[in-house]
């Protein structure tokens, strides 16, 4: 159905693409909210990026590519609007939010995608990307790699010392996600 979708949205079948874009707004929103901490910007980066998908999907050259291609496009406009706050000269201390969660004894629980960005609020942003397309999206570590432009083996060290850093300030045992 997706690849359907696709090839309709890039023979200008406005309709197709309305469809596309509810399969990954709300992916899209998540993955910005791990990069943006105001409501306003996240939703500014997703409409975007939307925006830029529905003017250059014709250019796309690999339908398969277009979940990698579409989360690239979002990532380059969240940090578009991070180097917009800095030459604003916005600090990112000042953008944090206080944020509490429970913690059982040897699990963390997380109910909801709020929750979850309140487990993971102390992390850098460029950590928080790399978890909630592992961890949350489940992306392969090859797939994180080809949408920030890092070496697949980076993002493995990346994850297992993130990995560290949760287990260190929470305890506990860590979920490992799926066998990727």
């Amino acid at each position: 159905m997706e690849e359907n979708l696709i090839k309709k949205s890039k023979e200008g079948d406005k309709d197709a693409f309305a469809k596309l874009i509810e399969l990954y707004e709300r992916k899209l929103y998540v993955i910005a909210k791990s990069r943006l901490d105001q409501d306003a910007d996240i939703k500014d980066a997703v409409q975007e990026t939307i925006y830029q998908a529905y003017k250059n999907i014709i250019n796309l050259k690999n339908n398969d590519s277009f979940n990698g291609w579409i989360t690239r496009v979002l990532i380059n406009n969240c940090n578009n609007i991070l180097r917009d706050k800095v030459r604003n000269f916005y600090s990112y201390d000042d953008l944090e939010c206080d944020n509490y969660f429970e913690v059982n004894d040897e699990y963390i629980e997380v109910d909801s995608d709020m929750d979850f960005f309140n487990l993971i609020d102390f992390l850098s942003k460029d950590e928080r990307t790399i978890v909630v397309l592992y961890f949350s999206r489940g992306y392969t570590t090859a797939e994180i790699g080809q949408v920030l432009n890092i070496n697949e083996n980076t993002i493995r060290t990346k994850i297992r010392r993130i990995k560290m850093k949760i287990k260190e300030k929470y305890g506990g045992k860590i979920y490992e996600g799926k066998n990727r």
